[in-house]
């Protein structure tokens, strides 16, 4: 439901949940309830195989639950744990993040055991001011002292806003410290559930507020590099900055029609290409001999290029920051005092 990690060793971190029975008592529930635990698989991506299988029910009982008790019947399973993210830390073992129990655990790859817990009602750190976390997402750590997380502190609310936190883990002495804590200035923004909190190069950060839709990129101080937000009514359960190169298989788009001060405006466009940098119309009397006639930097999504030209044959092609031709559009026959011809490929 909430992870999908590969990892170096060809196989994939996914969770899952899974009704159970369980002594609820403790909770006001009853002795035989039902529950859902939250699965970890660790699947061979080759042969789809699960050679690793974690269930919380077996290592973590219900009472470290910190969600109020409902339901616990086979219609309505108590759901004590909520398994959210799962992490290969330094050392090659796994961290979980916990929703409902304000625990990130790191447990053994292979045999399952918790080696410790952050957080939560049994936790085995101690926290400087600022550095707890509840009903948190997005669990990773960085480095062999380092642990990035969302901490929502929402669903009730535990704290005045939602968080992304950067936090320094003590393994000798037991003690987390924050380094930054990232929050959003519309005051008193709480993220009910979901969002993510992303450590980029130069102790930069993303951080996405989940269930509400806002992002934001921040520089090591601070600072705002990047702000948005999705439409209302949207949301998303992660959000992460990336390189990202755009190819599109259709060529370049190109419309041409009459200009009133002189030759006609060329309106140029490639849905999809992210290298764009420049463009180029090229015009001529015959299709087989086209000499470039203007050129302009892209601008927005479509550039439109004044060029002091009647043609009759149009095209356009794209080039990248280094001047290289990457894209050219089919050649279009236009009467500039008539309706524009447009070239439909890629429009």
């Amino acid at each position: 439901m909430h992870e999908f990690t590969l990892t170096d060793q060809g196989t994939a971190l996914v969770d899952a949940y899974r009704p159970r029975t369980a002594d609820l008592s403790a909770l006001g529930g009853k002795a035989g309830g039902t529950i859902v635990s939250g699965v970890v698989q660790e699947i061979d991506v080759a042969t789809g195989d699960v050679v690793v299988e974690w269930d919380s029910l077996d290592h973590v009982p219900v009472t470290e639950t910190k969600d109020e008790f409902s339901g616990g019947t086979p219609q309505n399973p108590f759901d004590y744990f909520h398994i959210n993210s799962i992490a290969v830390a330094p050392d090659g073992n796994l961290l979980v993040s916990s929703r409902h129990t304000w625990t990130v655990y790191k447990i053994g790859r292979h045999d399952g055991k918790i080696i410790w817990r952050l957080g939560g009602k049994k936790s085995d750190f101690t926290f400087g001011p600022g550095a707890k976390f509840e009903w948190q997402h997005h669990a990773r750590a960085h480095g062999t002292d380092l642990l990035t997380v969302f901490d929502n502190a929402s669903s009730p609310p535990e704290e005045a806003q939602s968080r992304g936190l950067i936090l320094r883990l003590d393994t000798q002495n037991m003690h987390a410290t924050l380094v930054r804590a990232f929050t959003h200035p519309a005051g008193g923004l709480l993220a009910g559930n979901q969002g993510s909190m992303q450590l980029l190069p130069g102790n930069r950060a993303f951080v996405g507020w989940g269930a509400q839709p806002f992002f934001r990129e921040f520089d090591a101080d601070g600072s705002v590099l990047l702000n948005g937000h999705l439409p209302v009514g949207d949301q998303s359960y992660r959000a992460f900055t990336a390189d990202w190169t755009g190819h599109p298989t259709d060529k370049p788009a190109i419309a041409v029609t009459a200009n009133p001060a002189r030759g006609v405006a060329a309106y140029v466009s490639w849905n999809g290409a992210t290298e764009v940098a420049s463009w180029r119309v090229h015009a001529g009397k015959r299709e087989s001999s086209l000499d470039v006639v203007a050129a302009l930097p892209r601008s927005r999504f479509e550039t439109v290029i004044p060029a002091n030209s009647t043609g009759p044959y149009f095209a356009v092609t794209a080039h990248d920051s280094c001047g290289r031709l990457i894209g050219q559009s089919a050649i279009v026959r236009s009467n500039p005092a008539a309706a524009p011809a447009t070239s439909s490929v890629g429009r």
